[in-house]
């Protein structure tokens, strides 16, 4: 990380909110925040050549890529190599197979301020008190862009040159969340006096994740953890090194929405002015629904064996893991010739996708029941 040309990172926010008050003890909140952030830290691996096809004619060294002699940074020139199918940009070749600018290294991580993050929110927030009966419930619709997050291989760009590409949806794109939770009690001179039961119900739609192929295809040191699907029906388009782009973008695929329902009874009990028995009962995931939390988004093939999967359990992705999806088409089309003749490495495609592609990877907590008491005196 270079510590002396780094920005800090810095943040600016927006927002406006209007309140109105509907009949008696109702209020509705209807509000719009915005979050911009700007030179956030990302990791890139300066270890990588001229992508095939490009070079730096003023470039004295032996392997030309995206670091110079003198420790700066810049793209190459000329047009990139594209693989049938208009795969690319490409990084290995038959002249240089490692996909390394500097032979006796392997990925250089380098960390550095160029990635920027926007938010935006509408909120609508209804509100109820009563004596017996409150009320909160708040819906959010938001969309949160980025050009790449954290510092982890599986974040780094998959081209090097063209941050451009990777800016998309982020990680955390949750657009739909609901939230409400009430608390109810009992009158003071009832049966059930000192009796209160409490809720909290929330309800969002799923997080995104990236299409990737489990492979390198492009052939960076990084590209196993970071080289997204393409081929058609993704159109791409390849003009330079930094302008570079022929996959899917991040987060297109949508993972499964999230719901919980949470409630709680409880009565307390005076003896005497300073001392007081309270006895909870919490029931969590009320309906033992089993929300998804992580998926597998490895697609197993360089390019799509027809249509795009889009979201979690949906029509495409249940034929890939019921295993009728073939590639036989694409290994055709991918055939060792066709890269050897444009000296390329080739470029393996499986007969199928992945067929344990969109299964769950890790699920939240399934129903929990806890009891409680505290004694204050």
């Amino acid at each position: 990380m270079d510590r002396h040309n780094t920005p800090n990172p810095v943040a600016s926010q927006a927002s406006l909110e209007i309140d109105r008050q509907l009949g008696k003890g109702f209020t509705i909140d209807v509000g719009y925040l915005f979050v911009g952030a700007h030179h956030l830290i990302r990791g890139n691996n300066i270890n990588v050549p001229c992508p095939v096809g490009t070079s730096k004619p003023g470039n004295p060294a032996d392997v030309q890529g995206l670091i110079n002699p003198n420790g700066t940074l810049s793209p190459c020139q000329g047009t990139p190599t594209l693989g049938p199918l208009g795969l690319g940009p490409f990084f290995s070749s038959l002249a240089n197979p490692p996909g390394l600018e500097t032979l006796a290294a392997g990925l250089l991580d380098f960390n550095n301020g160029v990635a920027n993050a926007n938010y935006h929110g509408g909120t609508v927030t209804l509100r109820h008190r009563s004596k017996y009966f409150n009320l909160v419930a708040n819906y959010t619709y938001s969309h949160t862009i980025d050009n790449g997050n954290f510092t982890t291989f599986i974040n780094l760009p998959q081209n090097q040159f063209d941050y451009g590409s990777e800016r998309a949806n982020s990680n955390q794109d949750v657009r739909h969340h609901l939230t409400a939770n009430f608390t109810a009690r009992a009158p003071e001179g009832s049966f059930l006096r000192q009796v209160e039961f409490s809720s909290i119900i929330n309800a969002q739609s799923g997080r995104p994740f990236t299409l990737f192929v489990g492979n390198n295809t492009f052939g960076d040191v990084a590209g196993g953890s970071t080289d997204r699907v393409g081929g058609p029906p993704v159109t791409g388009s390849c003009t330079s090194s930094d302008h570079c782009s022929t996959t899917v973008a991040r987060n297109t695929y949508l993972g499964d929405g999230m719901y919980t329902w949470d409630v709680r009874l409880s009565r307390y009990f005076k003896f005497k002015e300073h001392q007081r028995l309270d006895l909870n009962m919490d029931v969590f995931n009320l309906l033992n629904r089993a929300n998804i939390d992580e998926i597998n988004s490895v697609y197993g093939s360089p390019v799509f064996c027809g249509a795009i999967p889009q979201s979690f359990n949906d029509a495409t992705t249940r034929a890939i893991q019921n295993g009728s999806v073939s590639c036989a088409a694409q290994q055709a089309a991918l055939a060792p010739g066709l890269f050897l003749a444009r000296g390329l490495l080739p470029v393996p495609v499986p007969p199928t996708p992945n067929p344990t592609f969109g299964a769950p990877r890790t699920v939240l907590n399934p129903r929990q029941i806890q009891f409680s008491a505290k004694y204050s005196f």
